[in-house]
This record gives C-alpha cells, structure tokens and sequence, in this order.
C-alpha cells in the first residue's frame, strides 16, 4: 500500500490513495496485481460522474418541474415511483425524459442535484423544506401513535377514509402538532383535491426521510471541466 500511495502522489493524482487501494484489493492481500488493475480500464464510470454541476441547466429542470406538478413533493413522486424516497439515475433519466427534459443536460441536473455523490437521490437533496415537512409529521406520528396509518385512523373519526383540509387541520392542531399544517397539507394532499386521503400519506411509512449516512470514504475529485457542455 505504501509504494502505490507513493506512486500516485508522485503522478499528481489527487485523491484519497489509501482508500482506493483498499477498494482495489478485493482479495485482501494488501498486494496489487494486474487482475485488480485491469478492473479500471473495464470500469465505465456512468455519465454524471464525468461532469460538473451545472445551476443553469437545473435552475430551468426546477421551472419544468414547477410548471407541471402543484408542489416539489409531488414532482418528486414523479421519478421515486416505488414511493421509496431513494431515486437512482435510471429512474429519474427516464422521468427527466417523459417531462421532455434535454438528455443532454441530464446528468448536469442529477449531479447538481446529488450532491453527495451517493448514486441516490432522496427528498431531501430535491428539496430540503420539503422534507423537513414531512419529516417532522412522520416522526411525530410515529412517536404518538405507532404508525402514520394509525396517526391517520385516529383523525378519521368516521373512518371514511378521507379528511378534509379543515378536519385535518383541526385534528392536527388538536393533537399537538408544531409544525407547520398549511405547509404539510400543502406536501401531501398530492392530486390537489382539497382532502386527504389514507394513501395519500401511507407511503410515508416505507419512507427513510433523513440523508443518507455519512460517507467513510471521500467521494472522487470533480473533473477540472466539464467534458463538452451540451448546447
């Protein structure tokens, strides 16, 4: 590991050498041969990681987005189609596609956007104040009542299933909830109808709302330029 440290620092490459050492090493000898070696000349890194963020490119794909959904967690919903809240590139290129977004710019606007480099892409990263939102309702329906299913059940006095903006206002504020309602009704009352209904907010359930763990490796150095940008 020293001599391969060594080396690359010499060359000038920038980046955490120990670390890549010890992804290369997937035997765990702690000795390089050409077999590891090789792997990065098959390696084909995917498009979003050979750019650059670009503001301009995804300033115009959040006006798009704007324009055709009534708020961001909606427009969220539109790539996170298994409601899992973890949006990996094949989902949100194909969505980026249907709303007629330039497949160009596509990999600008997600590297913009994932901004950890992790591969996925959460609520949070789309849009923080969003998932702050949420956030606090499903922690707080979670800690007083098990479940945000529950949460809901208990609202629903005469378990029609659905809640008005009013009758969900007035439960909310009559069971302690200090966040802020308009903007949580706002977040999930997804169709726009005026009412909340169960399955409009049992997704949350299957939902980890908080940014994915800490990264214990650095992610790769950004390129000095983006390789061409699209006009």
């Amino acid at each position: 590991p020293k001599r391969f440290v060594e080396v690359l620092h010499q060359h000038g490459v920038a980046c955490d050498a120990a670390s890549l050492f010890a992804m290369l090493d997937f035997r765990r000898r702690r000795v390089l041969t050409a077999v590891e070696m090789n792997f990065v000349d098959r390696w084909r890194p995917p498009r979003w990681l050979e750019v650059l963020p670009d503001s301009t490119y995804t300033e115009e794909f959040k006006e798009v987005i704007d324009s055709h959904f009534d708020n961001r967690v909606v427009a969220f919903r539109h790539f996170d189609t298994n409601l899992s809240n973890a949006v990996v590139y094949p989902e949100f290129e194909a969505g980026c596609k249907k709303l007629q977004i330039d497949p160009e710019r596509i990999p600008f606007i997600w590297r913009s956007l994932d901004d950890d480099i992790s591969g996925v892409l959460t609520l949070a990263e789309f849009d923080e104040d969003s998932d702050n939102v949420l956030r606090d309702f499903k922690v707080f329906c979670e800690t007083h009542f098990g479940s945000v299913g529950a949460a809901f059940d208990a609202m629903d006095d005469d378990s029609s299933g659905a809640l008005s903006h009013r009758e969900f206002e007035s439960a909310m504020s009559r069971l302690g909830f200090a966040g802020s309602i308009p903007d949580l009704l706002a977040a999930i009352d997804a169709d726009g109808a005026g009412g909340i209904s169960k399955d409009e907010v049992v997704f949350l359930e299957h939902w980890s709302l908080g940014r994915e763990p800490e990264r214990s490796v650095d992610p790769p150095p950004a390129p000095a330029a983006p390789p061409g940008r699209p006009s």
